[in-house]
């Protein structure tokens, strides 16, 4: 026969009862006995932690029954009806695969005893349970009515074994018991027991009802909760374990008192609730939370540096900045300035930003001479002194009671006055018992008394207001130029842990803030998430990407970071998963960015921007030896002997297979080279492995970029600019061509930009006013159509740095002589033919360098730039600083000069 094991129930014979089938094979089970006789034995686990149930996790007598309805639910589950036939012993499993079969034999009920005893135990077994129905409310009196209609005593035991509470394995005793008399024996004294017990807690409730309080009451209800909890196989331990959990967590006064009050709600639901759930899941979060639990030691600056120039080459300024702030860290944690806020900033106030009014102490000092022939007192500033403090708090005080006493007998005026008076007699008071002089009552704009300007001890409103905390830096370059590392490096020199979290593409606040408790599947925002993935209060917090966000109508996440990124306001961050203050001061918040454009100016302005410009060549090849390099030796399973690649190698393929301001592609390469390596080893050629210039092809495959100068610029009309991008400098080309029209027109292609557009309008109509003085004729445009052209159409363009290429390059077709190929500029042009500055000069001028061009023309006023570039390029390369579009033109396109101005001739351009 067919076994359903079932867990925490037992089928008794003749009860019909529904059951529910998750596991595969009692699915299995079910439908097959469904087209066959229907009949099944029922047995209750033995071991109910057992999925699934194995033979010896069973108990040996269990119940043959038919099943009489089948439903199949949209979970998956199957809902059987089955009805009990009679006891079975399991004699032996047949199979377990696909479901438990085993050989069963019928176990025969024996009376026990003589007809008059069996009745007489039956009609006492039905007494009994007429009286547990009056006590137990979950019992109708109609049932015990239902229960006399019996007078089969196998029935009656049967009848009442399935529907007096009892925990399993007493059901399961009963089942194996043989003989009938036995059986309502042990039901009778079950019965008893529990009627006993339901009765002195009726007569203690009865007795005790008009002197239990408050307090009593809740005690006593939680017991008898915590009782049927247990009855039920609901045990309260989960929510002591939650409190206990809450306890230890050291939550601030706020979030210590929402968790009592929800631990109280959680207690009176039931488990099945969905509230319950919800509940649940959020004082997990709560104890979950790193309130305290802080990391980081003592500061040691020069590990610190240590730690940063292992881990990146170059960078200098960056790390000079970063050590600055290790050291002002340093000083703050060991003199203990500012590190927590004030009183009244944690209770939700903001600075007065006036004087308070209340005098210092006079401090001992060493008398000086002044102007007038008096002597004064030689003072350190800062906080009163200890005397000053104590008078000020006596002072408080009683204005505060003067206003009390005031407000109980007048109206809100008279209290708000008298408050006013009382606190300016205490502050006089308190003047006096720190011997200072009482404040003045002189307005504002009448001429003071005589005597000293400012009292001593005063201290400064700005001196009254908190530190700031944690600066918020925002690392800002293209992409590769290791960013998120740096973060990382930071970390391990403060000794604290490293979290990150990537806001690219987010468009919802609730990303940040979090969802309302309400929703199904709510969370809190990244913010809290991390902190409590992390585990402690300090870490050191990367927001990766913030120039990615994005609104919708679903708010904006930038809005939301205004409050983490305040170091005024995010000492009190309220999540709204959570509703609960959460301390952010403490976290070290480090952003990301290919760029600041992007950002909200008043996002942008709560942070110090760090820019990180592209690497040069050199730089590139001492970050491939010192960190790419030996990364990919481990990661392929190689060792530095088996493999041989020196500078040359890096160099070409720097040069002919990546072109980028940072050194991911470069990573790439390198790791396709080394795979290719360790394949011929396992194919068990010769170590160590040879990677020669000239072989690259094998390893990498055909060259991907090539010098351009020998093609760039080869005839009239073309010219070479330099742009700005997020993923750093890059070489752009400026095509012109002119063309017979009906009348003149400028088309302009290339996907460019409005202000990009304006710019060769603009340098199109100087080039029309200045003819003459090149050398060029007049009429030239008439009738004529010039198209300007910049390639790699898909890539959209724009911004004012194309002005003099695009300038250059019309001089270049109109007068038929092609511009100097080795030469690539940039500036923002006028009608009047200045060149204005522009930025982004250091990655241009290495876009320049990587390209392989040796001149570029630059503003004059963007000469303060060059300072950023390396010592390496700048002897490389040779920079020309104009302030004119005529010294341009004399340097990029000598075989057309201009006639020299009556008046206001620029000066020659500086070479560099």
């Amino acid at each position: 026969m067919p076994v359903l094991p079932i867990r925490g129930a037992v089928v008794f014979p003749l009860a019909v009862v529904p059951i529910s089938v998750g596991q595969e094979r009692s699915i299995q089970l079910a439908e097959e006995v469904m087209h066959t006789d229907r009949l099944i034995a029922i047995v209750a686990q033995q071991n109910e932690d057992a999925s699934p149930a194995e033979p010896d996790d069973l108990y040996r007598v269990g119940t043959s029954a038919v099943v009489r309805q089948f439903h199949r639910t949209d979970a998956g589950t199957i809902q059987l009806v089955v009805q009990g036939l009679g006891r079975i012993r399991i004699d032996d499993y047949v199979s377990t695969e696909p479901y438990m079969v085993a050989k069963v034999s019928d176990a025969p009920e024996e009376g026990g005893a003589g007809k008059t005893e069996l009745e007489a135990l039956t009609r006492t077994a039905q007494d009994l349970f007429s009286q547990l129905a009056q006590h137990t409310p979950e019992l109708p009196d109609e049932l015990a009515l239902a229960m006399r209609a019996f007078d089969d005593p196998l029935q009656v035991t049967y009848l009442l074994a399935t529907t007096v509470p009892l925990p399993t394995p007493v059901r399961q005793d009963l089942l194996e018991l043989d003989s009938v008399a036995v059986r309502l024996q042990h039901l009778v004294e079950l019965i008893q027991k529990d009627l006993a017990v339901r009765e002195l807690e009726q007569k203690i409730v009865d007795e005790t009802k008009v002197r239990i309080s408050d307090t009593q009451r809740e005690y006593v209800l939680r017991e008898r909760i915590r009782a049927i909890q247990e009855e039920l196989g609901e045990s309260g331990g989960e929510g002591q374990q939650l409190r206990k959990k809450i306890e230890e967590a050291g939550l601030n006064e706020e979030a210590k008192r929402e968790a009592d009050r929800e631990l109280s709600r959680l207690e009176g639901i039931p488990e099945v609730s969905p509230e319950h759930g919800m509940i649940r899941t959020w004082l997990e979060w709560i104890a979950a939370m790193p309130w305290k639990k802080t990391t980081g030691g003592p500061i040691d600056l020069d590990e610190a540096r240590m730690i940063l120039d292992r881990d990146h080459y170059d960078l200098d300024k960056i790390k000079e900045r970063l050590v600055d702030y290790l050291a002002v860290k340093k000083l703050r944690d060991e003199r203990r300035v500012g590190a927590e806020p004030s009183t009244a900033r944690e209770k939700g106030g903001e600075p007065s930003g006036k004087p308070t009014g209340k005098p210092a102490e006079k401090p001992a000092g060493k008398p000086v001479g002044k102007p007038n022939g008096t002597t004064g007192t030689v003072i350190a500033t800062g906080a009163p002194t200890e005397g000053a403090e104590a008078a000020v708090e006596r002072a408080a005080k009683a204005a505060m009671e003067a206003a009390k006493e005031s407000a109980k007998g007048s109206a809100k005026e008279e209290a708000k006055a008298a408050a006013k008076e009382a606190e300016e007699k205490a502050e006089k008071k308190a003047a006096k018992e720190a011997g200072e002089e009482a404040p003045s009552d002189e307005k504002p704009g009448k001429k003071p008394a005589k005597g000293p300007e400012k009292k001593e001890g005063f201290v400064p409103t700005a001196l009254q207001r908190p530190l700031r905390r944690e600066p918020i830096l925002c690392f800002v370059g293209p992409p590769g130029t290791g960013k998120t590392s740096l973060g990382q490096s930071i970390a391990r020199a403060l000794g604290r842990k490293f979290v990150h979290a990537s806001l690219g593409g987010i468009h919802d606040e609730a990303e940040i803030r979090g969802h309302r408790r309400t929703y199904i599947g709510a969370l809190p925002g990244r913010i809290v998430q991390s902190l409590r993935r992390v585990g402690v209060s300090d870490p050191v917090f990367m927001l990766d990407e913030v120039d990615k966000l994005s609104a919708s109508f679903q708010g904006d996440p930038s809005a939301a970071l205004l409050e983490v990124l305040d170091p005024d306001q995010n000492s009190e961050f309220v999540d709204t998963y959570l509703g609960v203050p959460v301390n952010l001061s403490r976290v070290l918040f480090i952003c990301t960015a290919n760029t600041t454009e992007p950002i909200p100016p008043a996002l942008l302005d709560r942070m110090e921007v760090l820019r990180l410009a592209g690497y040069t060549e050199e730089e590139k090849v001492q970050i491939a030896v010192r960190h790419l390099l030996p990364l990919e030796l481990r990661s392929n399973g190689l060792d530095a002997e088996e493999v041989e690649l020196d500078d040359d190698v890096l160099r070409k393929v720097i040069r002919e297979y990546t072109r980028e301001a940072g050194v991911r592609n470069l990573e790439r390469e390198l790791a396709t080279i080394l795979r290719k390596s360790a394949r011929r080893i396992g194919e068990g050629k010769p170590t160590p492995i040879a990677v020669l210039p000239d072989e690259l092809h094998d390893f990498l495959g055909p060259r991907r970029f090539f010098d351009e100068l020998a093609e760039r610029v080869d005839r009239p009309g073309v010219a070479t600019g330099l742009s700005w991008t997020p993923a750093g400098g890059q070489t752009l080309f400026v095509e012109a061509t002119m063309m017979p029209g009906r009348k003149e027109k400028l088309i302009l292609t290339g996907k460019l930009g409005s202000v990009l557009k304006e710019s060769a309008q603009a340098a199109l109509s100087w080039l029309r006013s200045n003819a003459t003085r090149l050398g060029i004729e007049p009429d030239i445009f008439l009738r004529r159509i010039v198209h300007v052209h910049v390639p790699s159409g898909a890539i959209a363009k724009d911004g004012p740095s194309a002005g003099v290429a695009i300038l250059a390059a019309l001089v270049s077709l109109v007068s038929g002589v092609a511009l100097r190929p080795d030469v690539a500029m940039t500036g923002e042009i006028t009608l009047r033919g200045k060149v204005l500055p522009v930025g982004g000069i250091r990655d241009k001028v290495l876009a320049a360098h990587r390209a392989g061009i040796p001149v570029v023309i630059l503003p004059r006023r963007s000469e303060g730039a060059l300072e950023e570039l390396p010592k390496e390029v700048r002897d490389d390369m040779h920079i020309v600083l104009v302030d004119t579009v005529d010294e341009v033109l004399a340097e990029a396109l000598p075989a057309v000069k201009a006639e020299e101005e009556a008046e206001g001739e620029e000066a020659a351009p500086d070479l560099m």
